[in-house]
């Protein structure tokens, strides 16, 4: 074995060996989701240490991929029902998150503090990797919008965890039930469970529409229950990876030299992050009156987060998983068709100094 790889393949055994001790930390402390947090506090504090770990897209998808069909098993058959004929509230909902976060990146872009217009495409709620992609192509500052972006991930996805484990009461503790890592009830049922994953994964490939491979096996995994093809199985040990893949995902974004770089626009970062989750938050009062849901159920369908953590941590929790995860999807979809489109809208046009 070369030099060069002994370090990279000691970094990758002590990220297992850290995901593991502070997935058994938090899971001694009952916080919902430890199985996605730990790996995730891991990764941040290797990546800010500077230990050489790169993981490759593709696992990401798969995680992702992974997650959304187990979400699809948990689901029940009236989620469709539930949301065409609910289909306003969770409309307004989705929109209410939208529009408070284009206009918190207007009023960022407006005070000087972010260069050009990089703050309201660094405050875009969703599809975080679409939008760093996109504020590149018009010229913004990605390493910043990049940083913007998967902070507020990483904010959603602790008070989203805090929120399931002070408000959801004693039952809140789902998460840190015994996983049956190798259990299969059904073999057929989990060969097909594997086809949807690795067929939606090809297609989205082919698609080169990466934010679609939680939506997608997701999607297709309820059509094919609702139809009677199959249940979803899939065994503890493929969920816990899916989730540990997720949150070192999270993790690794997290540089010394990226936060060294925006080392004086933190404060305003973690700020508007702070305000966009309060925002959102009031909001989820008005859902608990209109829509009769409970307050941790509303918080989490309008937490500004990334859907495939928040509804790890809705499946974890006494949620109601239909109803976060349904606006979660809802929301997704509208940043992708809305947001470029606003983000224009309220970008100040750049100005020829020549």
């Amino acid at each position: 074995m070369s030099q060069k790889k002994k370090p990279v393949l000691f970094n990758w055994l002590l990220l297992f060996a850290l995901s593991l001790l502070l997935y058994e930390g938090l899971h001694q402390l009952r916080l919902p989701a430890a199985l996605l947090l730990g790996p995730m506090l891991a990764a941040i504090i290797l990546s800010i240490r500077e230990k050489t770990v790169r993981m490759h897209n593709a696992y990401f998808q798969l995680g992702q991929a992974f997650v959304g069909i187990s979400i699809a098993g948990q689901l029940p058959a009236t989620v469709f029902e539930q949301v065409s004929s609910n289909w306003t509230i969770f409309f307004c909902g989705a929109m209410f998150t939208i529009v408070a976060a284009a206009t918190l990146g207007w009023a960022l872009s407006k005070s000087g503090l972010f260069p050009g217009n990089t703050a309201i495409w660094g405050t875009s709620p969703g599809a975080a990797a679409a939008m760093t992609v996109l504020s590149e192509s018009f010229g913004e500052d990605i390493r910043l919008v990049a940083l913007m972006q998967y902070l507020r991930v990483l904010g959603c996805t602790l008070s989203a965890t805090f929120a399931g484990k002070y408000l959801g009461g004693p039952a809140a503790h789902l998460s840190n039930r015994h996983l049956d890592l190798f259990h299969i009830s059904s073999p057929r049922d989990f060969a097909w469970t594997l086809a949807i994953i690795f067929g939606s994964y090809i297609l989205v490939c082919v698609w080169k529409k990466p934010g679609l491979a939680f939506i997608l096996p997701m999607i297709i995994g309820m059509a094919a229950k609702m139809l009677g093809c199959t249940q979803i199985v899939l065994p503890g040990l493929l969920i816990a990876t899916a989730y540990g893949l997720i949150g070192w995902n999270i993790g690794l974004r997290f540089n010394r030299p990226i936060l060294r770089y925006a080392a004086k626009l933190l404060p305003y970062i973690l700020l508007s992050i702070f305000l966009l989750i309060t925002v959102n938050a009031a909001f989820a009062l008005v859902l608990v009156k209109w829509a009769g849901v409970s307050f941790l159920t509303a918080f989490l369908a309008t937490s500004p987060g990334g859907a495939d953590s928040v509804s790890i941590i809705a499946a974890s929790i006494p949620a109601d998983v239909s109803f976060v995860v349904a606006m979660q999807v809802i929301r997704f979809f509208l940043v992708i068709l809305i947001s470029p489109m606003l983000a224009r809208w309220l970008s100040t046009p750049k100005t020829d100094t020549n």
